[in-house]
């Protein structure tokens, strides 16, 4: 094989392997930036899971509260003192436990969205690893036609020659 021939071979996979690097790339972007969107649509469904989960409890306690005065009632506990800090107490723990909802849900959501932009940022990283494994190749053909272009300049016939001035077969015509 000659040297143009190994220079047409080279060159060829050396495209090709450009292209595959770069479909790579971008193919590991688009699985990120998927991934990305899927993390931000969980993030929603988090956020309306509150909303859900605030509504079931809200109406989980009217009818506590509800259960609570028609237990007072039916004991004869008068109203002021101990009903009075039961009921207090009952709304405060209440409160807490909205205040834990919306805290949980805010927690789970932000977590969704910080993995969202981390997936982002994989794909970019993605991409800018494949951009430099082109340039690699590119380099490493480049290089390649220069040994190849030094070789063939030193021995404008194309045929190998020896050290001492013996030339090749490709310059040999006695046959």
């Amino acid at each position: 094989m000659g040297v143009e021939a190994a220079l047409a071979v080279s060159a060829i996979s050396s495209v090709a392997q450009y292209q595959a690097q770069g479909a790579a790339g971008k193919y590991n972007q688009a699985v990120n930036e998927r991934n990305a969107k899927i993390s931000e649509q969980e993030a929603k469904q988090i956020e309306q899971k509150k909303e859900r989960d605030l509504y079931a409890f809200d109406k989980d306690f009217l009818q506590f509260e509800g259960k609570t005065q028609v237990s007072f009632a039916k004991s004869g506990v008068a109203e002021g003192g101990t009903q009075q800090k039961i009921v207090a107490a009952n709304l405060r723990n209440a409160e807490l436990q909205r205040k834990t909802i919306e805290y949980n849900a805010q927690v789970a959501e932000s977590k969704k969205l910080n993995e969202a932009e981390m997936f982002r940022i994989q794909g970019q990283v993605a991409r800018q690893q494949a951009r430099q494994a082109q340039f690699a190749t590119i380099g490493s053909f480049g290089s390649s036609l220069l040994s190849a272009s030094k070789y063939m300049g030193s021995n404008p016939s194309g045929g190998y020659q020896a050290p001492g001035g013996y030339e090749g077969p490709s310059s040999y015509s006695g046959f």
